[in-house]
């Protein structure tokens, strides 16, 4: 069934999403409504003592997270607070009946996105280099006031550290290189819930440690020339 502007019923159904009694006739629309509650609430320590509503909707909400099942174990509140790669953006926290919290990416709530081993294994190796990364943003050498790539000052802008060698490319030249085959199962480090790799595969993290510090070229940019860059044609 069509309607007069040719638009399928049954296909916008499909796409539908449900949040309690809240329906979004596309992720689009869905995720600009959480980002408006979230703004609404603000920055807090409890979802629930400023709104049983919001709270309850939260639930739905992570109920579609694609692991809901460990993710909402011990929940008993949500917090929300600037996010942590988007100052301009919120996140949302899982509130456990021990006082601890659990991040939840309430837009992989939205999507219902399931990582990929190829991500997942990326994730891994940025987790393991992510201290070279802090190490060249402290170096005394390291300009932090002006754009490598445009030029312009930095100040009052978000500075990135971007790789001048695509880091997928280095990821690939790395694995092929090593005859690596990539992991399916990750562990997770406690607090930052950072995917890392498990005992049997640590040493693929040691080695592309040694592989980085070797071949991989930083430059300090803005958020902006970071953001528009050419991608990397992934393989695979």
């Amino acid at each position: 069934m069509h309607d007069i502007h040719g638009h399928d019923h049954n296909q916008m159904t499909r796409n539908a999403i449900k949040i309690g009694n809240n329906i979004y006739k596309t992720q689009k629309e869905c995720e600009n409504c959480v980002r408006k509650r979230l703004l609404e609430i603000g920055v807090t320590k409890s979802v629930k003592t400023k709104s049983i509503d919001s709270y309850k909707f939260f639930i739905d909400l992570c109920n579609r997270h694609p692991y809901r099942d460990e993710k909402l174990t011990n929940v008993i509140d949500f917090e929300v607070k600037q996010d942590a790669l988007n100052k301009r953006g919120l996140a949302l926290n899982i509130v456990n009946d021990n006082g601890t919290t659990t991040e939840i990416s309430w837009r992989k709530c939205v999507t219902r996105r399931i990582d990929t081993p190829k991500q997942l294994y990326n994730m891994a190796l940025r987790e393991k280099i992510s201290a070279q990364i802090e190490s060249y943003r402290d170096k005394e050498d390291t300009n932090m006031s002006i754009c490598s790539i445009c030029k312009d000052t930095l100040r009052n802008k978000r500075v990135n550290i971007d790789h001048v060698i695509h880091f997928a490319k280095l990821v690939d030249d790395f694995t092929e290189l090593h005859d690596i085959t990539v992991p399916v199962e990750y562990d997770k480090k406690p607090v930052t819930y950072e995917r890392v790799f498990q005992t049997n595969d640590v040493w693929i993290g040691n080695l592309f440690f040694d592989y980085h510090l070797k071949n991989a070229k930083l430059r300090v940019t803005c958020e902006k020339c970071n953001l528009s860059r050419k991608k990397y044609k992934l393989s695979g």
